[in-house]
Parts: C-alpha cells; sequence; structure tokens
C-alpha cells in the first residue's frame, strides 16, 4: 500500500500534465512474470488498484483517452485534413476518402459559437472552443444561439 504523501504527490504530478495540455501515457505490461522467472513492473494485474485510481482521479476531468493505435490512426487524420474557410461562418474539410466519418478536433478562436452544424445537418457543441466533428463532405457551419 502506497503512503497518502506519495499518492498527493501523484496527484499533483498528474494535475501538472493537465494543467499544460500534455501527454498522460500509462503504460503496463500484461503479464506479471518474465522468461527467466522474475517479477516485471508495472503489471496489470499487480497495478490494478493503482490504475483504478488514476482512471477515477480523470473520470471527473476534461481528457481525451486511447490506445496506442487509435493515436496514431488519430494523428495520421490529422496531419492529412485540411480547413477552408469559405466565408466567416462556414468551412469545409479536405481528407482522403478513407478517412470520411473519422473524428477531428477543431480548435475555434475568436468564435462566440456554441454549435457546428454538420454537412449531415448534425449540431456539435463547442466547448471551451474545441468541437470534435466527423470527417464529412460538405459545409460546416457556425451556429450562433440556439441556431
Amino acid at each position: 500500500m502506497l503512503g497518502r504523501g506519495y499518492i498527493r504527490w501523484k496527484l499533483r504530478q498528474i494535475d501538472y500534465l493537465l494543467r499544460h495540455r500534455l501527454v498522460i501515457s500509462i503504460q503496463e505490461h500484461i503479464a506479471p512474470s518474465r522468461d527467466d522467472g522474475k517479477r516485471q513492473s508495472p503489471n496489470i494485474l499487480d497495478d490494478c488498484d493503482s490504475l483504478m485510481g488514476i482512471f477515477g482521479y480523470l473520470s471527473d476531468k476534461n481528457v481525451w483517452h486511447c490506445t496506442g493505435s487509435e493515436l496514431a490512426r488519430y494523428v495520421n487524420v490529422r496531419d492529412h485534413t485540411s480547413v477552408v474557410q469559405l466565408n466567416s461562418h462556414s468551412f469545409k474539410l479536405l481528407y482522403p476518402l478513407s478517412f470520411r466519418e473519422q473524428e477531428i478536433s477543431l480548435r475555434m478562436s475568436g468564435s462566440s459559437s456554441s454549435r457546428i452544424r454538420l454537412p449531415n445537418q448534425e449540431l456539435r457543441e463547442v466547448k471551451n472552443g474545441v468541437a470534435n466533428v466527423p470527417l464529412q463532405d460538405g459545409e460546416y457551419f457556425m451556429v450562433e444561439g440556439d441556431g
């Protein structure tokens, strides 16, 4: 069992990473034993309580989480997608067809809009200047008020 002081220190480290929008990477071994018979740490079996504590602490935070494969796919989509501003209230996203319907995060600067109307007419919220939208063919519209 870890001491309270150590746990508070670790949670302050997590808070620092969150405050500075840095990556929190949780890596665990699936098997607790190595080929030579010794235990390897960290491992998902021995650290279950710690993992539950970390995820519990993060549960009420606005944190995007994913696997390593999902992160690689997202970075690929992000790097191959362009925003084309059509006017002050609309834009298009250009992307390879194979990425259709993949989600991407857009940071909205200087916008008072609270929602975006997707090409399929669905509305997506803009929270803290960020919107998560699927890649679709057509125009995206910034929506003021109740839209």
